[in-house]
């Protein structure tokens, strides 16, 4: 079992994560800042790649996905604004592994293109 927090637009202050039901355990401020720390370092780059939680002093169990995108294509130009977000999971200890690591990473890029798409 997973418990998940997606940030769909850090700048947004007043927009807190979406959680996964089984998501009350996780300190969505730490995943917030750690997120924003990943996009200081890269603010408008491309996709940023799956990062490992342990890594970043985050849960052994978790991983992140961090993003940016602009917003939609048929807003004017001038409007134009860069949405830096993330997916955070937590992955139950006894299911942590390399093929959950991977299926990870390949759902997460699928969720946040879906996301974009919508």
């Amino acid at each position: 079992m997973a418990a998940s927090l997606f940030f769909h637009d850090l700048s947004l202050a007043r927009c807190g994560p979406i959680q996964s039901s089984t998501a009350k355990r996780i300190g969505a401020d730490q995943v917030r800042n750690v997120l924003k720390g990943i996009h200081e370092k890269a603010p408008m780059g491309p996709e940023i790649s799956e990062q490992r939680g342990s890594s970043l002093g985050l849960a052994d169990n978790s991983l992140l996905q961090a993003f940016a995108t602009t917003n939609r294509k048929d807003e004017p130009r001038k409007n134009l604004r860069i949405a830096q977000g993330g997916l955070y999971a937590e992955i139950s200890p006894e299911y942590f592994s390399e093929k959950a690591v991977n299926d990870f990473c390949a759902d997460a890029r699928l969720f946040i293109e879906n996301w974009r798409i919508a």
